[in-house]
């Protein structure tokens, strides 16, 4: 009944928190002792300490059974020592030693990537378990990344990425097909590459020899860490659509060619053309052979040549090299410092201080105007609110003003002067920004200013003073920290 998500901490703890449903522990799994949802098996993260929750994956095992203990993949050929918190080699000549052996492929090892962990037992020299260990069928392509609860249940684990390989090259060569996500040079050879190694964020690795899975965006606070070849696919990847929404899909060219991650032909963003990365698989998006406008240093890249618009060259710094001069000044800084470059270009900036006066004392805000009926059906209904000021009720002030201003709070960063104290202080701004009239207009503020004030009371108590504007009386004033007066129009412009 308080909207708790069925896939928060909440959900598949074994207790029933929501009083008008069970949902909350619903599609759950019970796995060793602990419980969570069904969602989460076979879904990348390992929920569980040895992982079981992804041991069994679209018909494919991961790991190995032994001795009737399941070792997760990461962990073949090692045992761990709980008590003295350390890791020993397999020593045993029963089966599964039998099974290690078989399984391994003599032509690939790598160095184990907990080597640091490995303890002296079994007359076995540390330094001989620090050289390369072969890589098995059991340990390919598993699983090995943890959830934080796993992460605190486990002295082997300290971060979210724990592999067999420290070179991650266990993550090559999937026997699921599902699994790869793209097919590159690693060592010179041609290898498919696991999606488990997608976006990895290590910077001090490389699988691939152009590091093409480590090329990942982070595009706002709920798209973080996307690989760049899953934005403008038309796909949603994000909550915000923020990669389909940004600016680089906006220009596009108009030949495709097939990206090496998720091996889709799709158009091409224009911002990736030369760009030092090879994003297409035959890398003809780094052959200058796309058309262009402009010449020595306004070159740039086109979707189409046939004619050539008048455009800003942006910084080096900018994703794009070129922004359209109709684009320019609009607020979204598209180009690198072109909201800089907008504002040393104006003497000084016209912004919009006054409200739309109608009748008597109605004023119109913002998009309630008569004439943009069109422009309030698709944002929020307009409405009379009426005006009071902070100070309290002014004894012979008839007529209140009312303004006719959208029926929901409204983002204020960008309102100024009498749009932005009616906007305020009507509550239409929300917490982010308060009503500025703070400071009460007394009978002897505003000195040798309006000298055809009209003194009466506010609060009943107090003495205070009305001017007359347009033929009615108002208290439109805004008292400065010096007792200087200004009127609304100049707040907050």
């Amino acid at each position: 009944s308080s909207g708790i998500n069925a896939e928060s901490t909440y959900s598949c703890d074994g207790l029933n928190q929501c009083v008008n449903t069970k949902l909350d522990e619903a599609d759950c799994t019970e796995n060793g002792t602990m419980h969570f949802p069904a969602s989460r098996v076979c879904d990348g993260y390992c929920d569980l300490v040895n992982c079981k929750d992804e041991s069994s994956c679209n018909g494919y095992e991961y790991g190995q059974t032994c001795e009737d203990e399941y070792i997760q993949p990461n962990l073949i050929g090692f045992r761990m020592d709980k008590r003295n918190a350390f890791l020993y080699k397999y020593t045993g000549n029963g089966s599964c030693g039998e099974d290690i052996e078989g399984a391994t492929d003599n032509n690939h090892t790598c160095i184990f990537f907990n080597s640091q962990l490995i303890g002296k037992v079994h007359d076995v020299r540390t330094e001989e378990l620090k050289q390369e260990i072969k890589i098995t069928k059991f340990s390919r392509c598993g699983t090995f990344k943890y959830r934080q609860k796993a992460i605190d249940d486990a002295f082997w684990i300290n971060s979210v990425y724990n592999p067999y390989c420290k070179n991650f090259l266990d993550q090559t060569n999937c026997s699921d097909s599902s699994m790869i996500t793209l097919n590159c040079t690693v060592n010179g050879y041609t290898a498919s590459i696991s999606n488990h190694i997608l976006c990895h964020g290590i910077s001090s690795l490389q699988l691939c020899e152009d590091g093409i899975e480590n090329k990942c965006v982070t595009l706002s606070s709920t798209c973080q860490n996307l690989h760049k070849h899953k934005m403008c696919d038309n796909e949603t990847d994000c909550f915000d659509r923020s990669d389909e929404e940004d600016m680089i899909c906006k220009r596009l060219t108009q030949n495709s060619c097939v990206r090496k991650v998720g091996k889709k032909s799709l158009r091409i963003p224009i911002a990736w053309l030369m760009d030092g990365i090879s994003d297409c698989q035959n890398g003809i998006d780094e052959v200058a052979t796309w058309p262009t406008c402009g010449n020595g240093k306004t070159i740039r890249f086109v979707s189409d040549n046939s004619t050539c618009s008048d455009d800003y060259i942006c910084q080096q710094e900018a994703n794009f090299n070129y922004v359209g001069i109709d684009e320019l000044c609009d607020g979204i800084d598209t180009c690198g410092r072109e909201n800089l470059v907008c504002k040393f270009s104006r003497s000084k900036p016209h912004l919009f201080t006054r409200v739309r006066h109608g009748e008597a004392n109605k004023m119109e805000l913002s998009y309630c105007q008569r004439g943009l009926r069109s422009i309030e059906l698709l944002g929020t209904e307009c409405g009379p609110v009426t005006f009071e000021y902070p100070r309290g009720e002014i004894f012979g002030l008839a007529e209140k003003k009312v303004l006719h201003l959208p029926m929901t709070t409204v983002n204020c960063q960008y309102l100024y002067g009498e749009v932005y104290v009616y906007s305020s202080c009507t509550g239409k701004c929300g917490k982010t920004h308060a009503c500025p009239l703070t400071r009460s207009i007394r009978h002897d503020s505003c000195p040798g200013q309006y000298k055809d004030r009209t003194y009466t009371v506010v609060g009943n108590d107090k003495l205070t003073f009305l001017i007359k504007q347009q033929g009615t009386y108002n208290g439109d004033i805004f008292v400065c920290g010096n007792n200087r007066c200004i009127s609304y129009q100049k707040v907050c412009d």
